[in-house]
């Protein structure tokens, strides 16, 4: 999707590509919104944003990737609800889960392009490695980007204002990651540790959330 007008994407299955969504500048207000979509299996990555998109993303799950699962890239206006970002990948990869990054270089001199009104609620992101997540940021723009009520892994956790109540290091227990089953047992700690204020109503599989103490990532337990 390159200079595209507002696009979505709901209820899809996208697999077994190099890159499965690549998504680069528009001059629409919001490029595009991915719902109840399940992204996996692609040799790079499986969702790129580059250069100041802007993107609006719930109750997908972004599975495994030889290189990201996700990418921000080079600034943009991002938000992520009840999302799983879930990478176990079977060998060698590349890098994290997620990763953000607000700068590129070119002919050896550095560009910085600002992150603005950006949040990730309630996501999990997680996998196989040490580090799923990985923001890689330089002064000189605008960085506002939140992390309300997430799981993520990391052998470091970020201590910044902006990471609030953030599950660090605690295994999601999915059923069965292995094979892309990224339901989660009764003893997860995904389990009623979500913010109501900023859930979906209903999630992938349409079950109602329980918005007092909803569930962090794209399934709600019944």
């Amino acid at each position: 999707m390159i200079e595209a007008n507002q696009s979505s994407i709901n209820y899809a299955i996208i697999k077994n590509g190099s890159v499965a969504l690549q998504v680069d500048s528009t001059q629409a207000a919001l490029t595009l919104n991915l719902t109840n979509t399940i992204v996996e299996n692609s040799d790079f990555f499986n969702f790129n944003v580059n250069a100041g998109s802007k993107v609006q993303v719930e109750n997908c799950i972004f599975g495994d990737a030889g290189l990201y699962s996700v990418f921000l890239f080079a600034g943009g206006e991002f938000t992520f609800k009840n999302c799983h970002i879930t990478n176990y990948w079977n060998g060698g990869r590349g890098g994290p889960g997620l990763a953000i990054k607000n700068w590129y270089e070119y002919e050896d001199v550095k560009y910085v392009r600002p992150i603005v009104n950006s949040r990730f609620d309630n996501c999990v992101i997680y996998g196989s490695a040490l580090n799923e997540l990985e923001v890689d940021t330089i002064s000189g723009a605008t960085f506002d980007c939140v992390f309300n009520s997430c799981l993520s892994r990391r052998e470091e956790p970020y201590t910044y204002t902006n990471f609030v109540n953030v599950i660090w290091n605690q295994d999601p227990v999915f059923v069965d990651p292995g094979v892309g089953d990224f339901h989660f047992s009764d003893s997860s700690p995904l389990s009623n540790s979500g913010d109501g204020a900023h859930a979906t109503g209903a999630d992938l599989e349409g079950v109602a959330r329980n918005l007092s103490a909803p569930d962090i990532g794209a399934y709600e337990k019944i």
